[in-house]
């Protein structure tokens, strides 16, 4: 049986793969909003668990950048620590509305009760510590 945030992770893997729509703008419409307008509306915050391929280790951050965005960045070995333990495969995401409560389950995920909560949700995904609670963090 899948968990609530499994299906929700699968979920959002299927609305990747859906072609997108190409819409024509009525007369009189901009073709593209600014930068900032498009940021400003895009307040969604996510939740992500990595896993190393190389060792095994997970890694918990959160983010603004679509997931398979931040996966890609950690894949290039954008940091010293990703450099060394990369390449990684996305595990888990949850998806948030506000950078508080994201945040906040980021730590949760990397103490005691989240990390054991991952390892039961995420069967053989317990080794290694990284992303850990002074750290780690991925906002970007």
């Amino acid at each position: 049986m899948f968990s609530r945030f499994r299906l929700r992770l699968i979920s959002f893997q299927l609305k990747l793969l859906q072609p997108v729509e190409q819409v024509q703008p009525k007369a009189g419409q901009p073709l593209a909003d600014s930068a900032e307008a498009v940021k400003s509306r895009n307040t969604v915050v996510y939740v992500y668990v990595l896993r190393s391929l190389k060792n095994k280790k997970r890694y918990v951050g959160y983010t603004r950048k679509t997931p398979l965005e931040k996966l890609a960045e950690h894949n290039s070995g954008a940091t010293q620590w990703t450099r060394q333990n990369g390449p990684f495969v996305l595990l888990h995401v949850e998806e948030f509305a506000e950078s508080a409560a994201a945040r906040k389950r980021e730590r949760f995920l990397k103490l005691g009760k989240g990390r054991q909560w991952l390892d039961q949700i995420l069967p053989g995904s317990s080794a290694g510590r990284a992303g850990s609670a002074r750290g780690g963090s991925a906002f970007g």
